[in-house]
């Protein structure tokens, strides 16, 4: 009985892993002509699956770092875009975009780096690790980077390959966590006035 059900479990797994083929789509390692593993249009033009997706990403993964103690949400925000680029990377048709989050990413590291509290130690939330930034700053750091996602916005709306409505629709996602950004930034500074 027991010679049988490992039989079964392996013949699963054998079949998993064939059925299931490579992890990488490509040994290829220009990504200009061709997509990767997250590339569901092979490079050929805009997806409303990968369009929704990432999306669905930016806007999940914003929240995400509204629940994390706010002088480590900068650096969580700089993930967000790293991962958005990172969605996007290789197909031609989102190449704007893909340049957007990652200058977004490689800016909000900047600022972060500036703004280092470095008498306090980093967070670790789930699988990533943030840096605190000083709680002086942080009001310069949500106006800069609201300032940021509104030129990421406007880059994206004035994309050359705008077809459709994929970029219009990425560029609302960025412009919706803007505006968390600023009524933060409102809420904020309605604190320091009163104190």
């Amino acid at each position: 009985m027991i010679g049988r059900s490992l039989l079964f479990a392996l013949s699963v797994l054998v079949f998993a892993s064939v059925w299931a083929g490579p992890v990488v789509a490509t040994t290829n390692t220009d990504k200009e002509n061709v997509g990767d593993a997250r590339d569901r249009t092979g490079g050929a033009g805009p997806s409303d699956i990968l369009t929704r997706q990432v999306i669905d990403q930016i806007q999940r993964d914003f929240r995400y770092c509204t629940g994390i103690d706010r002088n480590f949400r900068f650096d969580c925000y700089k993930y967000v875009f790293r991962l958005a680029a990172d969605a996007l990377d290789g197909n031609r048709a989102y190449r704007t975009a893909h340049e957007v989050f990652d200058t977004l990413d490689r800016q909000i590291d900047a600022l972060v780096d500036d703004a280092i509290d470095s008498s306090r130690l980093p967070k670790l939330r789930g699988l990533q690790i943030y840096r605190p930034v000083l709680a002086e700053e942080e009001p310069r750091l949500r106006a800069e980077t609201a300032r940021l996602l509104e030129e990421a916005e406007t880059t994206l709306l004035r994309a050359p390959e705008q077809s459709g409505d994929h970029y219009t629709r990425i560029a609302a996602a960025v412009n919706s966590n803007k505006v968390l950004l600023r009524s933060a930034l409102i809420w904020l500074r309605h604190v320091i006035l009163r104190a």
